[in-house]
Order: structure tokens, then sequence, then C-alpha cells
């Protein structure tokens, strides 16, 4: 059995890789394994949900004009991601694709 120790620091880890999934499975697991600790995986399952909730995207915001999926920083123009293929001079898929429509 996985001593009360080991438990927290593999859900920690977890934790800190931003797998919140994992970090909040082993914490109700080690909550079953080691009750007497249950005000601390309270503690540590609080925690977990909280991060997983702020890591969730705001649906607030335009979308990248670019990639029309991402959505925008406040100040930017594009998404990090059409901005670094923009920066490295390679094409958006927006570009890619008005370059493959006929002209008329």
């Amino acid at each position: 059995m996985i001593t009360e120790q080991e438990a927290d620091y593999a859900a920690g880890l977890a934790y800190r890789d931003g797998d919140f999934t994992r970090a909040r499975q082993m914490i109700d697991a080690a909550r079953v394994s080691h009750p007497e600790s249950a005000e601390l995986w309270d503690r540590r399952r609080t925690a977990v949900v909280a991060a997983a909730q702020r890591a969730v995207p705001s649906e607030k915001g335009p979308r990248c004009p670019e990639c029309t999926t991402a959505r925008l920083l406040p100040g930017r123009t594009c998404c990090q991601a059409c901005g670094a293929l923009q920066a490295s001079g390679r094409q958006t898929a927006r570009e890619a694709a008005r370059e493959m429509e006929p002209s008329s």
C-alpha cells in the first residue's frame, strides 16, 4: 500500500504537470486509503478543482482572424500560433487557403 506522503507527492506531480483529472483521481484514492487525513485531501482536492477551472479557456473575446479557432489576447491581432508562423516566414492556414482559391 502506498504511504500518505507518496500519495500526496504523486498527486502533486500530476498537479504540477497540469493533469488535474489524474491529480483529482489520485487524491480521491488517497482519501479512501488514508481517511485519517481527510482534511488534507479536502484541501488538496479543492486546490486541484480550482486550478482546473482556471485552466478552462474563456469563451470571451474575439477569435484569431487567421485560424478562427484561437481566442485573441487583449491587444493582439492574431493568436500566438499564427504569430509564430508569420514570424518564421511560414503561411497561416488562411493564407494558404487564399492562395489555393481560383482567381476571378
